[in-house]
């Protein structure tokens, strides 16, 4: 808005009274052009030193735009930009939320591939790279970049080491190296076998600690990672940094060091420098803990730059960075118009708070948070990169719903399922005076079941401290006889509130209409009343001091869970009440509070819950009452006694059990006092299979925890779990067993003969998930994981393998198809596992030219990966098409969709053809032919596709897809064929010279597979086995090549279900019709 009234009328060409007006805009234009050029010439040449160190040329050629593709938002709120982990998230608008360039590829340009691989969040064995982090940081991580006169390296064998208080980024500008630094062990790929219980190192002494610091801080630097690092010292910035927001009195928080890492392959190298330096390690994401947990290992992780988000708008499964707090994760899923089960409180972070099962409003209709959650991504106590859900790592999932800090292991991602977001949130706040807080408790309590019902939609609470007692009444999207239950449960309390205080209790009310933008912007406790303070994680340090609230400092919080089956008698109010009439604090400028809240917990997902799906242990409570002495500045053990007493009286005159809420309550609890067992029982379903878990996935007791660790710090480990691209193991747990038994094997036919391997040479790239096929007289492998890979080009006639250009981009799960001399990429992913990105773009490889090209991908939202691609031409004006069927959108796992899509691009017209009947059975990581076959005496094309599987299904890897799919080009329409001999996924596909579908090779139930099956278009037969198992290959045919004959070949793949071992090596596969009679 415009302020008019500071508005003044001027007389045409009044300025010239003032010149030296025009003389301060002029300097003041100059100065901007030169700051702007200077930024531009600084930035150049930091990308030109970039490009010398990757020993690249900063000659570009003709250029190709990739762009990564994004789920449709629903509101152009925000538009979406890729962060450090390479995946979609939600920010401020710069541009409107249409499809955006994400980057500009030159051809061949190793410096700018170096650029996309260095963004990508791949597990790795060895130290991990990656580029300057280009978030905003926030104002409670305080880090300043070293001054020109600091040195940048903390390599001990540079000049100039800077000194172990430095405070700044580290940045080494060494090349990174190719293998792990002798200084940190390589994990064992044996599992280790379980321990006995733990035993804790001894603690260390400041000048240990300040060894091990240092030590740890020179493997950081050996391995020319950017990572931002804060280590003690008297300045500020230490301060701020090492601190917590909440901590029980006499909580000691002084860490060696405090990294915060940008990506994931930052914290699988935090986690191996601590490990082999002996640093205790604690995960930060919100610092909101009651016990402060997160502020009392050696090593504070701060997650806070973990913000990815990824949404599938099909499922409404919901992907995000672990260092977000809920204020910044519900502002981001507006414009999808979805909401999680989250906590209530914007500052809060999501780590912590769904580790230990937290709750909120939506608690009574979905469950708490941790019940919502599909699977976690996870670093371990060797630094891997890990998967838990309900098929991988069974017991780990098990933990993060619900074991809180005993999760062994730093969380980096959580999936879970997202809801419709409420159209309108009816709220009504009551205020009563406190001296009838008796009264006011007594009479809301009875309402208890229908707060709990899940299908009245309702929330209610009380909160009361020495101020008036505050009741608020919330229906969510609630409508006709929804809203009329609402008005009349709220109307009748307060009557009954009014009988039993003779009027006098309440003070007011006040009503609001929210929608739950409003909603989360109206919080009294989290100061943010713009998008902007949450969409940028904006904290308590940043707004404190403007409010009359210092919300931060010592506190003592506890917590009771009230059982289903409890019934509150007026004997247990009177408790509460006495409680709060017999505290020894004051009230002076607020400087204590004492404070209480109490809140229903039962609902539909809470109270049937079953004890061994989740660690959490107070699914079957119908009320937690929450209490806290907060900002306590004197006379600790004064305000303890007070709060143990009170407890006491809960459990030993009440008779409530020793039950209380994990997220709630700090480090001591009355009930169980120092016995680690009752301690245990008191917040989990099973004590015994946690302290299992904690044994096997921590044996050397890595990650700070308060019980089963105790002050103790961790020390350097071996062993561990494997990672691939398909299924990952965790330490010390075997794979899990798969859900249904494979069929046995097809008898081969006794027509076919061996198979044979082939003699090569020359330099050769191994590689998995890519495509190999047949071009002229050479046959190409292209793509793969792991980063851009060159074209690797093989003359079958010579066994004479030769190097090409690069990708622009990391290239995989694809079939590729030819027409003329130029391989076509469709249906594609790009990034890392689970939660790979499609590429929006065709990719187009030109065997002559050597170089690569795009052209206009599958317009949104049918943009996938893993599907099935063939080439037709068009009978009737001669034009190439390429059909385009099946695939995924989101990677493997609960979080992705398996679609039975069918698409086609004209290649001469360079048009596309969407929305074309839909296959009859979904599917990825399949492929497919184009058949020519007789049908009635005429002659037909089928494009028939077979195996693979659907990913998004539980338990995926033992769930192959057995029905042939095969689209009639007569008809128009798709045919269910006969099942494949073996199912499997992963296939190798191509086409015989006989015509026939080719599926060789595999993946699933647990192994590799060397099946090899033909298809006619109307009946399979099964030839003899590969020699070697392999899957995430193609298949090339060469027909009446030269002298030579007939043959079609196999290779590179991986070995083995997932990614290890990479093969070398390449087959020919005898299918009827071969004839070949070269080397």
């Amino acid at each position: 808005k415009v302020d008019k009234t500071t508005t003044t009328n001027k007389k045409c060409g009044s300025g010239r009274r003032h010149p030296w007006i025009w003389a301060v805009i002029a300097v003041t234009l100059l100065a901007t052009v030169i700051i702007v050029s200077s930024v531009f010439l600084a930035r150049n040449r930091k990308r030109k030193r970039r490009n010398a160190a990757n020993g690249s040329s900063s000659t570009t050629t003709s250029t190709i735009d990739i762009v990564i593709s994004r789920p449709p938002v629903a509101s152009p709120v925000w538009a979406s930009t890729l962060n450090n982990d390479d995946e979609w998230t939600t920010r401020p608008p710069t541009t409107s939320p249409t499809t955006q360039q994400v980057s500009h590829f030159p051809s061949l340009t190793p410096t700018i591939l170096r650029e996309v691989a260095e963004t990508t969040d791949q597990p790795s064995t060895t130290m991990p790279t990656t580029s300057s982090p280009t978030t905003t940081n926030p104002s409670s991580f305080p880090t300043v970049s070293p001054t020109a006169s600091t040195p940048t390296t903390l390599s001990p064998t540079t000049e100039g080491t800077p000194p172990p208080s430095m405070i700044g980024v580290i940045d080494v500008s060494n090349p990174a190296p190719t293998t792990t630094p002798t200084s940190v062990p390589t994990p064992s790929p044996t599992t280790p076998s379980p321990t006995p219980a733990p035993t804790p190192s001894p603690t260390k002494t400041e000048a240990e600690e300040d060894e091990a610091a240092t030590t740890f801080l020179d493997c950081l630097g050996a391995t020319s990672s950017t990572l931002e690092v804060v280590v003690p010292s008297s300045s500020t910035e230490y301060s701020a940094a090492k601190q917590c927001l909440v901590y029980p009195p006499g909580t000691k928080m002084e860490p060696s060091a405090i990294v915060r890492p940008a990506s994931t392959q930052l914290v699988q190298l935090a986690i191996k420098c601590a490990a082999t330096f002996g640093l205790s390690v604690s995960a930060r994401s919100g610092a909101h803990s009651f016990k402060a947990q997160s502020c009392r290992g050696e090593l504070i992780v701060d997650l806070s730059l973990l913000d990815s988000l990824k949404v599938n708008p099909t499922t409404n499964v919901v992907t995000w960075g672990a260092g977000q707090l809920h204020g910044q994760l519900y502002a981001r899923l507006i414009p999808y118009n979805l909401i999680v089960s989250g906590g209530s409180e914007s500052m809060v972070g999501t780590g912590g708070l769904w580790l230990g099962c937290g709750r909120g409003y939506f608690t009574q209709a979905y469950g708490f948070s941790c019940q919502t959650l599909k699977e976690v991504e996870y670093v371990d106590y060797n630094g891997e990169l890990q998967i838990a859900s309900t098929t991988n790592n069974q017991d780990m999932f098990w933990m993060a719903r619900g074991g809180g800090d005993f999760f062994p292991g730093i969380v980096t991602k959580l999936t879970a399922q997202a809801h419709v977001m409420p159209s309108t949130i009816n709220q009504e706040e009551c205020l009563f005076d406190h001296l009838y807080l008796k009264e006011v408790l007594s009479s809301w309590i009875p309402y208890l079941d229908k707060y709990n019902d899940p299908s009245s939609k309702m929330f209610s609470g009380v909160a009361f401290d020495r101020e008036p007692i505050k009741i608020e009444f919330n229906c969510f999207g609630c409508t006709g006889i929804e809203l009329e239950q609402y008005n009349t449960l709220k109307q009748t309390l307060k009557q009954d509130i009014a009988m039993a205080s003779d009027s006098f209790a309440e003070l007011e009310c006040s009503n609001h209409d929210y929608t739950f933008e409003e909603k989360l912007l109206s919080r009294q406790w989290d100061a943010c009343d713009t998008y902007e303070c949450l969409l940028t994680r904006s904290k308590w340090p940043e707004w404190k001091d403007n409010t009359n609230l210092d919300l931060s400092g010592s506190a003592y919080n506890g917590a009771i869970m009230v059982p289903e089956s409890y019934e509150i008698t007026e004997a247990l109010i009177d408790e509460i009440v006495s409680y709060f009439e017999t505290s020894p604090g004051t009230w002076n400028d607020r400087k204590y509070l004492d404070f209480m809240t109490l809140y229903p917990m039962k609902g539909s997902n809470t109270n049937n819950n079953n004890d061994d799906d989740v660690a959490f242990g107070g699914g079957n409570s119908k009320l937690v009452i929450h209490y806290k002495k907060d900002r306590i500045d004197s006379n600790p053990p004064m305000f303890k006694e007070h709060m143990d007493a009170f407890e006491r009286a809960l459990h030993q005159t009440h008779g409530l059990p020793c039950k209380s809420f994990y997220n709630y309550q700090d480090e001591d609890l009355e009930c169980a006092g120092t016995d680690d067992d009752a301690y245990l029982a008191a917040f989990f379903s099973d004590p015994d299979r946690l302290k299992r878990i904690v044994q096997e996935q921590d044996p050397n007791n890595l990650f700070f925890r308060l019980r089963l660790n105790g002050e103790g710090t961790g020390s350097s480990s071996s062993g561990g779990g494997s990672g691939g691209d398909e299924i990952i193991t965790s330490p010390g747990t075997a794979p899990p067993p798969p859900t249904n038994s494979p069929p046995p094997p097809p008898t081969p036919s006794s027509s076919s003969s061996s198979s044979q391997m082939v003699s090569t040479t020359g330099p050769m790239d191994p590689r998995l998930e890519a495509c190999f096929i047949q071009v002229g007289d050479k046959a190409y492998l292209i793509g793969g994981r792991d980063g851009s890979k060159p074209v690797n080009e093989f003359d079958p006639a010579t066994g004479i393998w030769t190097t090409k250009s690069k990708s622009p981009i990391e290239v995989h799960h694809m079939q590729c198809v030819a027409v003329d001399a130029k391989v076509y990429i469709l249906n594609a992913w790009t990034g890392n596992f689970p939660y790979e990105q499609n590429v929006e773009q065709i990719l187009v490889y030109d065997t002559v030219a050597d170089s690569w090209s795009g052209r206009v991908g599958l317009p949104e939202p049918r943009q996938r990966g893993g599907g099935a691609s063939v080439v037709r031409t068009n009978p009737v004006d001669g034009t190439r098409e390429i059909y385009v069927s099946h695939g995924n959108r989101g990677g493997h796992g609960v979080h992705s969709t398996s679609l039975p899509w069918f698409d086609m691009y004209n290649v001469d017209l360079d048009i596309w053809m969407t929305n074309l009947p839909d296959a009859p059975n979904a599917r990825d990581h399949t492929g497919g032919a184009l058949i020519t076959t007789t049908v009635n005496g005429g002659t037909v094309q089928l494009f028939c596709v077979a195996g693979g599987r659907d990913s998004g299904l539980e338990g995926y890897l033992d769930k192959p897809v057995l029905p042939t799919d095969c689209f009639n080009f007569a008809t128009g329409s798709w045919e269910v064929k006969d099942d494949i001999p073996q199912g499997r996924a992963g296939s190798a596909y191509g086409t015989t010279c006989e015509g026939k579908l080719a599926v060789a090779g595999g993946e699933g139930f647990s192994k590799a597979w060397n099946n090899v099956d033909v298809f006619d278009g109307s009946s399979w037969t099964s030839l003899n086995p590969l020699i070697q198992a392999r899957h995430g290959t193609g298949l090339a045919s060469f027909c009446k090549y030269a002298e030579c004959g007939d043959e079609t070949l196999i290779s590179s793949g991986a070995g083995n279900q997932g990614g290890e071992p990479v093969l070398e090596s390449t087959e020919r596969i005898n299918v009827p019709g071969s004839s070949w009679k070269c080397a």
